[in-house]
């Protein structure tokens, strides 16, 4: 542009504000600090009160029932054959082989008066598979055996061929495995019912 003393001017563009550029930094700052610092929420399965049932097979194939969550059933010897056929049972028999397998039984969910039947749940682990009450987030780790408390034993030998397993429904508080061994059944009987938790 030329002046009317016939010198050339230079015409300057306005300059921006670099303020937004600094609030958009400190944005970004606060964000990865705030990432970096505030705990991150565990992807690890754990259920505790799943409980697990070690049983062996080498002498004898062995069946393990659950019964239903909701309606809850109550099991006592006089009414324990019966609670197969109830809806939501859950029952899978192991066949014989060497060894021992173990089973899961995740921790009932509380249901609502008058909600559907909830049926339950079992998970059998591969042969030679053993939960631990430790969780891992390692690729490959199996996250049903993982973080496992309450751990049921059937004695090697044991005149048992029917395991029946209440589901739990409170998580249990200890922070170190429990294990307890099951009772051998009644006379004349070859079935045991799992002791609450």
């Amino acid at each position: 542009m030329a002046s009317e003393s016939g010198t050339a001017t230079e015409t300057r563009a306005p300059r921006m504000s670099r303020t937004p550029w600094y609030v958009i930094g400190a944005f970004i700052f606060i964000a990865v600090l705030g990432g970096v610092l505030m705990p991150t929420s565990s992807s690890k399965t754990t259920d505790a009160g799943a409980r697990a049932v070690v049983v062996p097979t080498a002498d004898a194939s062995r069946t393990i029932v659950v019964p239903p969550c909701s309606p809850p059933a109550t099991v006592t010897q006089s009414n324990v054959s019966a609670i197969p056929n109830v809806q939501g049972t859950t029952a899978v028999t192991l066949p014989q082989a060497p060894g021992a397998r173990t089973a899961v039984v995740p921790r009932c969910t509380a249901g609502t008066p008058g909600s559907p039947s909830l049926p339950s749940a079992l998970f059998v682990l591969r042969q030679g598979k053993l939960t631990t009450t430790k969780t891992s987030s390692s690729k490959g780790a199996d996250p049903i055996a993982q973080g496992v408390l309450l751990q049921l034993v059937l004695p090697t030998g044991s005149p048992t061929r029917t395991i029946v397993v209440p589901r739990c429904t409170k998580q249990t508080k200890s922070k170190a495995g429990i294990a307890t061994q099951l009772p051998n059944p009644p006379r004349g009987s070859t079935t045991v019912i799992a002791p609450p938790c």
